[in-house]
């Protein structure tokens, strides 16, 4: 049986993390400015500049649906960017990411995603022989 490693099933839990984000977002649109107050504050108290903050605001000012495009995309770039999102700041989303049930279960269907996706490029590589086919 095919068991997927740490690092692909962590790649795919923020994933589903960006997708529950962006859900978030449609539900409460005030949460996208919240991640950029709480990020521009941080860019002003900060002593050093990281390139990623002006690429966030940047993304911030686009507004909400085009926030939810680069969030739950599986672009490179959007993945990368994934890893210091300021949505994840506890300004904007609170406790949402907190609850341990919550994250087990996250680690859960994204093994299990995996796993079902990897199953079915196997069966879909394997061109049925003579006499398995359809039956008529």
């Amino acid at each position: 049986m095919f068991c997927p490693d740490a690092e692909m099933v962590n790649d795919r839990v923020k994933l589903l993390m960006d997708r529950l984000v962006a859900r978030r977002i449609r539900r409460d649109p005030e949460l996208v400015g919240r991640a950029y107050d709480w990020l521009a504050n941080f860019r002003e108290q900060s002593r050093t500049r990281k390139w990623w903050i002006d690429e966030w605001l940047d993304i911030l000012r686009q507004g909400n649906d085009e926030v939810c495009r680069f969030i739950s995309s599986r672009e490179q770039s959007a993945r990368q960017m994934a890893n210091c999102s300021p949505l994840y700041s506890k300004p904007a989303i609170g406790d949402m990411f907190y609850d341990l049930q919550l994250r087990n279960r996250l680690l859960k269907k994204a093994r299990l995603g995996l796993i079902l996706l990897h199953d079915r490029r196997m069966k879909s590589d394997v061109a049925p022989s003579e006499g398995q086919g359809l039956r008529s």
